[in-house]
């Protein structure tokens, strides 16, 4: 590489190739040298260029005539700037962006006022690809005087006037020094006689740019992705051929990979309609024909015949397809992957029948049914497999199956809980009249399954309320009073519990106690471990039952909301008084605390006396009415249970 050189910069090569893509120009306007005190070394990275000391319209902008790949830059530097040493110089796009940059031998500019102030033309030479270095060549030439040059050349702003005004002798000697035949002094237009400009009768404008690819004039020319009614995505050419006055034109358009279209319009509001034509490179696929190759293929819709058969050629061996008039459903036949396995799969419209697998990984091959399959004999790997006609030696029917909790069994709000080991003991929150909420309680069973039998696990006394187990008789639907005998629960007739609960009749089983209240409910009667309860079967439960320990009773015949006493309401209420009050007293006591240190505000005091009134409330009322008139509480006292 030379010492001195021109390289494109990385955003003029982008500059560039985005032109190249939209097929347009870059456009290169000015120039710029620098002086940094030290030698320049031209980065393409470089988006500006440091230490300019002028900047400068490109003077000339031409292909070079002995590289057809180069172009020259004309750059000069006029006598009124200067005082400073040339380093490095500058090509940039109309758009600012810093297109190419070079280093330059260190040339001093005389200050203007130094007695030498002179012009400069640098040439700068670059080559249209990103990636090949350009030589940097500056001539020495001496630039003439204004009046020196006037006798010389001719000046570009009296564009040629200088051989006007030397006669027709001087203008007919310069049109044969540069060879110009008649058509130079020739009119432009469509007449005899006339030149024929360039774009007359619609051909030879090459290749302009249009924004919209409809046309009613015999034209050639360029549309892109951004042009309406465009064939295409990239760049195409086009030639419009007008048919008629209606408008109606025709088009061939071409673009720069080979593509070919062929279209037609017949207004501007309806723009062009475009066909693809199909080449030795685009041809139709057997879909856009209708057609299959005789050569073969794929066939991608339903094919139906009679019978398929494949024939072996050298054998005449053949394989055949026959659907009988017999067969009540279609069936197919499916190969695909899951990514683990390969498989063959055999359906009907009802789904799969039997599948053959293939492991992807090993290569073993197994297969599928979708339901029994018969065989006389069953073998996996030479070994006979186990069945109901040949069952392993083991018998594991008493290994535990299984685990859940049973039904929950419910002692409501006015029960302390006291379980056996074995139960599941829980609390909840129950929703009161007057929105608020107190705790339940209740316990759940922990039930095992051996055996298809589910079993409650129980680890507490044990003891017998008849005399003797007993077969349980069918349809029975009442069992009373059950109680533990040997890890299981014997009711007062004898019957054996795991026994019963397969045989009681009824959509839905109840467990209660002696007062008939019923505690626990489920719709699978081995969900219960009713021990010191009864069980009954019923058909159907009352709108809004729930087996919450309370209110709901088995009268002998079905469940019913349960009828409080006299005895029993003044109890339940009561406990609700004295909770009430506990709430009121709590929420009473740090405001007595302020009213009587004195320091209580005047909303504590307020707060406080609507306390004390709904207290003298709560002791009017009624206890023994059911339910109780329980007055509203004040807003500032919660009787919501603490979680």
């Amino acid at each position: 590489m030379s010492d001195y050189y021109v390289l494109l910069s990385d955003a003029g090569a982008k500059l560039e190739a985005a032109a190249h893509a939209a097929g347009e120009s870059v456009e290169l306007s000015e120039f710029g040298v620098c002086d940094g005190g030290v030698d320049f070394t031209p980065d393409p990275a470089l988006t500006a260029f440091a230490n300019e000391v002028y900047r400068g319209p490109i003077s000339a902008l031409d292909v070079s005539a002995d590289d057809p790949t180069e172009i020259v830059a004309q750059c000069i530097i006029p006598a009124d700037s200067g005082g400073y040493t040339l380093r490095g110089v500058a090509i940039y796009a109309s758009d600012g962006t810093l297109y190419a940059v070079g280093n330059y031998a260190a040339q001093d500019k005389p200050a203007p006022d130094s007695g030498f102030a002179v012009s400069l033309e640098i040439l700068v030479m670059l080559a249209l690809s990103a990636t090949t270095d350009v030589m940097l060549v500056v001539t020495d030439t001496a630039y003439l005087t204004e009046k020196q040059a006037d006798t010389l050349y001719l000046r570009q702003d009296k564009n040629l006037g200088e051989i006007a005004d030397r006669g027709d002798t001087a203008q007919q000697a310069a049109r044969d020094n540069l060879e110009l035949g008649t058509a130079a002094v020739a009119n432009v237009g469509t007449n005899t006689g006339n030149v024929m400009a360039v774009g007359a009768f619609g051909l030879g404008r090459g290749s302009s740019h249009k924004d919209d690819a409809y046309n009613n004039i015999g034209e050639i020319y360029r549309v892109n992705n951004t042009s309406a009614s465009s064939p295409t995505t990239g760049v195409a050419g086009v030639v419009s051929l007008p048919c008629d006055g209606g408008p109606s034109t025709g088009y061939i358009a071409v673009s720069y990979a080979g593509a070919i279209w062929s279209g037609h319009s017949d207004s501007p509001e309806n723009g062009v309609t475009w066909y693809r034509v199909y080449t030795t490179v685009y041809k139709p696929t057997a879909e856009d024909v209708g057609a299959l190759p005789i050569t073969g293929g794929n066939v991608t819709g339903t094919l139906t015949a009679p019978v398929l058969a494949a024939r072996n050629a050298t054998t005449s061996k053949r394989l055949s397809l026959d659907v009988q008039g017999s067969a009540v459903n279609d069936v197919s036949m499916s190969v695909f992957s899951d990514g683990t396995h390969q498989k063959l799969d055999y359906a009907d419209t009802q789904g799969w029948l039997v599948s053959l697998w293939r492991n992807i990984a090993d290569g073993s091959v197994s297969l599928q049914v979708n339901g029994t399959m018969n065989a006389d004999v069953i073998n996996e790997a030479g070994q006979r497999v186990y069945s109901p006609n040949n069952p392993q030696p083991i018998d594991l029917s008493s290994y535990v199956q299984g685990i859940r909790k049973g039904a929950r069994v419910s002692l409501g709000s006015t029960q302390d809980i006291t379980t056996d080991d074995g139960y599941i003991d829980d609390f909840h929150f129950a929703s009161q009249p007057d929105d608020s909420h107190i705790w339940q309680v209740g316990y759940s069973p922990l039930q095992y399954l051996v055996n298809g039998t589910w079993l409650t696990l129980y680890f507490g006394a044990f003891e017998l309320s008849a005399r003797e187990i007993k077969p349980v008789p069918e349809g029975i639907t009442r069992l009373q009073d059950f109680n533990v005998h040997r890890h299981t629960l014997v009711d007062a007739n004898g019957y054996e519990w795991y026994a019963a609960s397969e045989k009681i009749q009824g959509k839905y089983f109840v467990g209660y106690f002696d007062n008939g209240v019923i505690v626990v409910s489920d719709t699978d009667a081995s969900m219960l471990f009713p021990r010191g309860m009864s069980v009954a079967g019923v058909d159907s439960l009352p709108k809004g039952f729930k087996p919450d320990g309370e209110n709901w009773v088995f009268d002998g015949t079905r469940v019913v909301p349960r009828i409080y006493t006299t005895a029993e309401t003044v109890a339940r209420n009561r406990r609700e008084f004295n909770r009430r009050v506990t709430k009121a007293r709590h929420a009473a006591w740090p405001l007595e605390c302020a009213v009587s240190t004195g320091e209580a505000t005047h909303a504590q005091q307020a707060t406080l006396l609507d306390i004390q009134r709904y207290v003298v409330n709560l002791q009017a009322v009624d206890l023994a009415e059911g339910p109780a008139a329980w007055p509203t509480p004040p807003a500032t006292l919660s009787l919501q249970e603490d979680a």
